[in-house]
């Protein structure tokens, strides 16, 4: 591994000499008199002589305006620290994960995300079982990094932008926001890991002077195997630091997107994190972080969380995004309009008017649990409308308003095209009604996703079912081959013919992913054969609890090269093949009850419907109007969907996309 030294006349020499002799300001105001520091902070007066020192000596210019830099913010960046309290978790599943990798044949980087935070849950359940509960304390970075470290930080960054064969093309803006900073959000800082991540992809200079920027990193990210955990899955108590993430290699997408970031920096490539605080077409309140890293003539954004590299600026032109940020060291700037296409328009407020306060109009979007959730606010307000700007387009709004701690609807809900046209779901004031046939709870897919729902179903299809007496690659002959599926939910595949054998297996396309919720061999009369003596899934024997033969739909599995096999201890003739790709259960289930409301300043109930078929049929409802479909007995996800003229229900944001096969990955 290669060294990396500070250059003989280095910061660290010149914070050294600071202390001998107490210098003259060589600014007309001492930093710590400035008015753009707001409040004073430990060592103060130590950096405001190292700045002094730094502005005298004319080759360290960038390092002076690089301290200068990093000191504005530095009494308001820091993180929360529970006094390593979980760390034994760490180590752990540090042990556990590579444990597991090394024992089947074949893994996933799912499988092995999967295995090891079931394992981390259940020593941070023990932890906190067996010790006294630590609050978490916010640390603040001027209180606790030492000047030293934060001067190797910069000389460190400097080295990089140096040693980058790609610097010419970045300015000292992008160097100052998108390598220098000694942190990217609120992981714990580690002095010493800028220094080995430096050391550790010091070939990444080397592989840039030939390589493509795109694909230089598409080898750093892969060879991480990370996976993100979201929602109530994240166990995190605070942000992990970016060691405890290389023992876990799972984190939020916040988390995962600065440990990325961390060694993009390291080695000096510009890089930053993008964010959106809540999706369009989302049921509840949630987000996403993702990296962005300069290129020659713009910016390539990865999405952070799958096991492989993934660039998104494409996809997310389609995508129900009403806002995106880019986090800057010292404040967040909206880049939607980097991102997708933008509009400003005005909406009239017709309703509560007397409630409104101009700081108080906002646009929210559906939400299962709140009913409207606020994303973002008006840009200019009087009585009578309200303008916003540089709005994400395709996406259907409510314009609200807050009073005394409630949202209040201002007009109806509306969609606004890319091209600034309001469509208002005004519907229940025209009293015109047609009938509709209801067949989810929510969107099929999701254009962000690259439409995954529908590659999982068409997964199954080219499946082929072999069979043999011995259990050998030459004696296994081709049954049959599944086709036509075309829907996630449990399907009964006849045979051409009754095939009888001792083995059977179903081989999926190779290097591609075949992801199945449940799998079983059919008799003679459709019905499940379930006394074989041992099944294997891609030669790992499996049991009766499995991913794909525990009779839940809800579970999975994901596998490139898919092979599933079948041993019993006689013949045994097979007539058909019961299957589910893998499904989000959010279809009708049948004997579940359900209930269909439309918007009307709330949401009226247009009566209660328990499942007799696979859809629902309901008569009379009021036309061009906003539906949102409960079901009382299952499931979590739902969201509003509209009627179109053949009283069908089309989802804004993801219907338009439904024939566009485009945005789906090759796997």
């Amino acid at each position: 591994m290669i060294k990396i030294f500070l250059k003989t006349r280095s910061i660290v020499l010149q914070f050294t000499l600071c202390f001998a002799v107490l210098l003259l300001s060589c600014n007309d105001t001492p930093f710590c008199q400035k008015n753009d520091l707001e409040t004073e902070f430990t060592n103060c007066e130590v950096y405001s002589k190292i700045l002094d020192s730094l502005c005298r000596e004319k080759s360290l210019n960038l390092q002076y305006r690089s301290l200068q830099f990093l000191l504005k913010k530095l009494n308001k960046k820091g993180y929360y620290d529970n006094g390593g309290r979980y760390s034994e978790a760490f180590v752990r599943v540090q042990k556990e994960r590579t444990k597991f990798k090394d024992s089947i044949t074949e893994y996933s980087i799912h499988d092995v995300t999967q295995h090891s935070l079931s394992i981390f849950k259940l020593c941070l359940d023990s932890i906190d079982q067996s010790t006294t509960p630590v609050q978490n304390h916010w640390k603040v970075d001027s209180e606790f990094i030492l000047p030293k470290d934060l001067l190797q930080n910069i000389e460190l960054a400097i080295i990089a932008k140096e040693k980058n064969p790609l610097q010419d093309y970045y300015s000292e803006k992008d160097f100052l926001n998108f390598v220098l900073p000694h942190r990217v959000g609120n992981e714990p800082f580690e002095p010493k890991k800028r220094r080995e991540f430096l050391n550790q992809y010091q070939w990444v200079f080397d592989s840039l002077k030939t390589t493509p920027l795109d694909t230089v990193v598409k080898k750093i990210y892969n060879k991480l195997e990370m996976m993100a955990v979201w929602g109530a899955n994240n166990p995190f108590k605070t942000t992990p630091s970016m060691s405890q993430i290389e023992d876990t290699r799972f984190a939020s997408c916040s988390a995962l997107s600065s440990y990325l970031v961390n060694i993009l920096r390291a080695v000096g490539i510009p890089s930053g994190i993008d964010f959106c605080p809540r999706f369009g077409n989302w049921h509840k309140s949630e987000g996403h972080s993702w990296v962005f890293y300069l290129t020659k003539t713009g910016f390539k954004s990865i999405n952070i969380g799958l096991d492989r590299y993934e660039t998104v600026n494409e996809i997310y032109k389609k995508s129900s995004l009403p806002k995106v940020f880019r986090e800057l060291y010292d404040k967040n700037i909206d880049v939607t309009h980097l991102y997708k296409e933008t509009v400003n328009f005005t909406i009239p407020l017709k309703w509560n008017t007397a409630k409104t306060k101009a700081s108080e109009v906002h646009l929210a979007v559906f939400d299962k649990y709140l009913d409207w959730d606020i994303v973002l606010s008006a840009s200019k307000v009087n009585r009578q409308e309200a303008q916003f700007n540089n709005v994400g387009a395709n996406i259907i709004y409510l314009p609200v308003t807050v009073f005394k701690d409630s949202i209040y609807p201002l007009n109806y809900p509306f969609k606004v095209d890319t091209k600034g046209k309001i469509h208002c779901y005004n519907g229940p004031s025209k009293a015109e009604y047609q009938n509709a046939l209801i067949e989810r709870k929510f969107t099929p897919f999701l254009v962000r996703n690259r439409k995954e729902k529908i590659r999982r179903i068409r997964s199954i299809n080219g499946l082929v079912l072999q069979g043999a007496n011995l259990d050998k690659p030459e004696y296994y002959e081709n049954i049959d081959t599944i086709q036509k599926i075309s829907s996630s939910r449990m399907e009964r595949y006849t045979l051409n013919k009754i095939a009888c054998k001792r083995y059977f297996r179903l081989i999926g396309p190779k290097e591609k992913i075949t992801s199945i919720s449940e799998l079983y061999l059919l008799n003679d009369e459709l019905e499940e054969i379930n006394d074989w003596k041992h099944a294997a899934l891609n030669n790992n024997p499996i049991g009766n609890n499995s991913e794909l033969t525990d009779h839940d739909p809800l579970t999975f599995t994901d596998k490139t090269n898919f092979q599933f096999k079948y041993a019993f201890l006689k013949k045994k003739c097979v007539s058909g093949i019961g299957i589910q790709s893998r499904t989000d259960d959010n279809n009708i289930n049948l004997g579940d009850e359900y209930e269909l409301l439309f918007w009307d300043e709330k949401w009226v109930s247009l009566g209660i419907q328990k499942a007799k078929t696979i859809y629902l049929t309901y008569n009379k409802v009021p036309k061009n109007s906003l539906f949102w479909l409960r079901n009382h007995s299952n499931g979590e996800e739902e969201f509003i969907f509209t009627i179109n003229e053949n009283g069908e229900q089309h989802w804004v944001g993801s219907s338009e996309y439904k024939k566009d096969d485009t945005m789906m990955l090759p796997h």
